[in-house]
């Protein structure tokens, strides 16, 4: 079995900037640049996820050339999951183009792991619905993955299902929401405040992505960490969050060290933003993401 396990998405992007540059028939989806911003740490990733009948040969080596273990990927016989995003004037809009009952049928199914040839470390989840989360949980617990973090998005954290996103806090290790969604289902603006009613809901570990500001990490204990951008020149920001909880993940998880593991998501992130689409794979990333490392560190 793979260290590090991905659970998520797979969607075909249409990326419009509002400068008029495009990018059509991206390979992109949350669990998409999780695992390639976990790639950049770590030769030894798997993906869970499902692909549609039309899922074209391109997309597929474009994958299995970042030597990812791609064995826990199916093909389903819908089409594959697609989208529009839109840039405006620093704010992005999301034109889903499959419906919400055809997203449904290509969450994965709770089942056997990717066989590889490691001792599995930690896991990556990315979903809206709580018991589908929580049957995850149980799955990869029961698999030895001691690690877990779980990236949210907005319908998970509305505030009207308080309580069954406090139960779910309580069963995974990290959560790392984006600022606005957890602004809006905590109603609070500040994110020191945010991130302690998130401690006091179950979180143990929480990573707070706030865009351009960074990412604030707090710990149960009540340590706070200050995590500055990588800054690099920007050409699309479509799944930086994305690929930062991905490097977060195998940072902790490989140092034990929430501030540490903050900058190894932030330098993730930085790959993600300087291209279209996912994060380019080539042999001399981890160099570069070490550098980019000492970079921070000295700073």
């Amino acid at each position: 079995m793979s260290q590090f396990v991905f659970v998520g998405n797979i969607i075909i992007d249409d990326i419009l900037q509002d400068d008029g540059r495009a990018s059509m028939n991206t390979l992109g989806g949350a669990g998409s640049h999780a695992l390639m911003g976990g790639r950049v740490w770590s030769d030894d990733v798997a993906f869970i996820a499902r692909v549609g009948r039309d899922f074209s040969q391109q997309h597929w080596d474009q994958l299995a050339g970042a030597g990812i273990n791609m064995s826990g990927i199916e093909r389903h016989q819908l089409a594959t999951y697609r989208s529009w995003m839109l840039y405006v004037e620093d704010r992005a809009w999301y034109l889903s183009r499959t419906t919400n009952r055809e997203a449904r049928q290509m969450w994965t199914t709770p089942g056997p792991l990717p066989a590889g040839g490691g001792k599995p470390k930690a896991a990556y989840i990315v979903v809206d619905n709580i018991p589908y989360l929580l049957a995850w949980v149980a799955k990869l617990r029961q698999a030895g993955i001691s690690t877990i973090l779980w990236e949210p998005h907005s319908q998970a954290m509305n505030a009207r299902h308080r309580g069954e996103f406090s139960e779910a806090l309580a069963k995974v290790d990290i959560i790392s929401p984006d600022i606005d969604a957890a602004a809006a289902g905590y109603r609070k603006k500040d994110a020191p405040a945010i991130a302690r009613a998130m401690h006091d809901d179950g979180a143990k570990i929480v990573a707070l992505r706030m865009g351009k500001r960074g990412s604030l990490v707090s710990e149960s204990s009540g340590a706070l960490h200050e995590i500055p951008i990588y800054r690099t020149k920007v050409v699309d920001v479509t799944g930086a969050g994305n690929s930062y909880c991905g490097g977060y993940l195998v940072g902790y998880a490989s140092t034990g060290d929430a501030r540490l593991a903050g900058l190894y998501g932030a330098i993730s992130a930085s790959f993600c933003i300087e291209e279209f689409g996912l994060i380019r794979w080539r042999p001399t990333l981890r160099a570069e993401a070490e550098e980019r490392l000492r970079e921070l560190l000295s700073a």
